[in-house]
């Protein structure tokens, strides 16, 4: 991997690893430079956290009077022919004066990919730089609103800091004599969050960002303001379209909507969708116009129907639910034990048989459902060959005593399926290292204790060697 590709691997997933030197050669070279300035630009959650890198690595070198190579510029920092890499760099320098320096210079020449730096300066802990980054950030986007969508990533973040109400008010002044429009397709949420509150925009373009948004909150936002003009104007078809998305908060926001307008029979059309809110919603509709939900639940079997009836159904439904466990569709039996669940009703001698059910929806269910299982079935579980069967196994093992979860995780850390391997790996950890010896007295019996350091040792290679330990002592 060469130091372009480092770079730009780092500023998609920020770490702590030492990016400095590479990021020090880059400086020199004014076309890879460019290339890995832009990469830290486009991910705001980079620029702020190389701002921390930065600063560390080079106290790191002034402690220790370590000579590595860092790009502290030479040149003068408003020299034209400084890189704009090595001045973003020198805007995060330990020494406040350079960082003044710095921000005097991107201020001269405000290139959209230092703007975001620029920015991070506006929350400085140095009241001097943190005062002329401020003024210099206003002065930027009074001359030049364009370079709007280069600072929302990181002001918008450096609000959440406590010290950015300063950056918002500009930010939301630049947005005044900015097109918003493409900043609604951004990859980042925030920003098209921020488009969509500061823009005004017509119908149309609501219920097409309602219908087609990436972002729920996006979805949601624009499905409530075409609604509420939909109610205003009294525009039923509008509604009837909002209401055909494939969104529960879009669906949710138009049958409202139509619930305003009196239209009651289309909104209890909905009382098998697949959303709750929208069931509650076609419920309190059904009812005004005479129309039982509950017997509508018990004479439909779907997902709706059945979700329906696990939420105002009563213990008298049971048998009804009972009986659709043999039913041939995988989702009928699973969404049946569902609503078992959530009626509070017992039933683990039906359920149980479940557990092995051929559908791993249904198992999934059913390890939620059950609550006693007779002795034996988790161990059962835990050696079958299916892992979803496995997994219901160590989610029971998990509600038993100490000694059998400990048991089950022990034995479900070597579990050749990666995914509940990793998460009994994780329990035990936790486990390991939260707990005292003493804290266990009454619940490992030392008749388990021979079991257990077996199950140990055959869990060595999945586990650190601290823990180890410490199950060893645990069990000692």
């Amino acid at each position: 991997m060469d130091d372009l590709e480092h770079v730009t691997a780092w500023a998609r997933t920020p770490d702590r690893s030492d990016v400095m030197p590479v990021l020090a050669r880059l400086a020199d070279d004014d076309v890879a430079g460019a290339r890995a300035l832009a990469a830290l630009a486009g991910n705001p959650r980079a620029v702020i956290h190389l701002d921390d890198v930065v600063r560390r690595d080079w106290w790191w070198c002034s402690a220790h009077r370590e000579a590595r190579e860092f790009p502290v510029p030479r040149r003068r920092l408003d020299d034209p022919a400084l890189s704009p890499l090595a001045l973003a760099l020198a805007s995060a320098h330990r020494d406040g004066r350079v960082r003044e320096r710095a921000v005097a210079a991107i201020v001269a020449r405000p290139l959209p990919d230092l703007v975001p730096f620029l920015v991070v300066r506006t929350a400085d802990w140095v009241p001097e730089v943190r005062r002329r980054a401020r003024a210099g950030l206003a002065l930027v986007l009074d001359d030049e609103p364009g370079l709007l969508p280069s600072a929302l990533g990181v002001g918008l973040r450096v609000e959440d800091w406590g010290r950015g109400s300063f950056v918002q008010r500009q930010l939301v002044a630049a947005a005044a004599a900015t097109d918003l429009s493409p900043l609604l397709s951004s990859s980042d949420p925030q920003v098209r969050w921020f488009a969509f509150t500061q823009g005004r925009w017509r119908t149309d373009r609501l219920v097409d960002l309602a219908l087609t948004g990436a972002h729920v909150r996006l979805r949601a936002g624009a499905a409530e303001a075409a609604a509420r003009e939909a109610v205003w104007t009294n525009r039923v078809a509008l509604l009837r379209r909002l209401s055909g998305s494939g969104h529960a908060e879009v669906r949710s926001q138009a049958l409202a909507g139509l619930t305003r307008l009196g239209h009651d029979t289309e909104v209890a059309a909905f009382l098998e969708d697949r959303s709750s809110l929208v069931r509650a919603l076609a419920r309190a509709s059904a009812a005004r116009i005479g129309v039982d939900p509950l017997a509508h639940y018990r004479s439909v079997v779907s997902r709706g129907a059945l979700d329906g009836l696990g939420e105002i159904g009563s213990e008298a439904d049971a048998g009804y639910l009972v009986g659709l466990f043999g039913h041939p569709v995988p989702m009928v039996r699973a969404r049946a034990v569902r609503a078992l669940r959530l009626l509070r009703v017992e039933i683990d001698d039906d359920v149980v048989p479940l557990l092995r059910d051929p559908s791993p929806a249904v198992v999934r269910e059913a390890a939620r459902a059950v609550r006693r299982v007779p002795d034996g079935l988790v161990w059962e579980l835990l050696a079958d060959e299916r892992p979803v069967v496995r997994r219901a196994g160590y989610l029971l093992a998990q509600r038993s005593c100490t000694a059998d979860w400990l048991r089950a995780a022990l034995t479900a850390a070597v579990d050749p399926d990666p995914k509940p391997a990793r998460r009994a790996v994780a329990d035990t950890v936790r486990f390991a290292r939260h707990t005292r010896k003493w804290m266990l007295a009454d619940e490992l019996p030392r008749e388990h204790l021979p079991e257990l350091r077996r199950l140990l040792d055959r869990a060595v290679p999945a586990l650190e060697a601290d823990v180890v330990d410490r199950l060893r002592a645990l069990l000692a």
